[in-house]
């Protein structure tokens, strides 16, 4: 805990020193039904461009869709299904978390988002990409053993006769 303190320190003295602070939200505000109900149009915009962020397969390569696919296989097929939960939860966690800072923020929308939704979204592909790189791991075999092949079983049988 010192070092994470001692590392700490020096941005929240110069935060002191400089004024800046979360002024924008009240913390209980955010709970509140009228207070987020004044404000469901930016849960809507932030929806809507964090999921478009999402799309972009010119930037993120298919990492998002491929994972959700891959997810979706080893949920149906029953291999990894536990693993795949984990991953998908932690991607849809995050995404929450994200709405919600856009939800309760005092930051005029179109431009927050115009400025932040490309690189908040990075830690979402991130976890995807290790994601569907696990899952894929677990629905391929490997090193595949070619059915009957003579070598492969004497070799096996050798190995484990060794080992006993």
């Amino acid at each position: 805990a010192g070092p994470a303190a001692a590392g700490v320190a020096p941005w929240i003295v110069w935060r002191s020193v400089h004024g800046v602070g979360n002024r924008d939200v009240h913390p209980a505000s955010t709970l509140s039904v009228s207070f987020l109900s004044d404000r469901i149009g930016r849960l809507g915009e932030a929806i809507g461009k964090l999921g478009e962020q999402l799309a972009a397969q010119g930037v993120w390569l298919w990492t998002v869709p491929a994972f959700l696919a891959v997810s979706i296989l080893c949920i149906a097929s029953g291999s990894a299904r536990r693993l795949a939960g984990f991953y998908l939860g932690t991607g849809t966690l995050m995404m929450f978390g994200l709405f919600w800072v856009y939800w309760v923020g005092t930051a005029d929308i179109g431009w927050w988002l115009s400025v932040s939704a490309a690189r908040v979204v990075t830690g979402v592909v991130f976890v995807s990409a290790v994601g569907l790189a696990h899952l894929a791991a677990n629905l391929v075999p490997w090193p595949p053993e070619p059915p009957g092949d003579p070598l492969v079983s004497r070799l096996t049988s050798t190995t484990s006769q060794q080992r006993t």
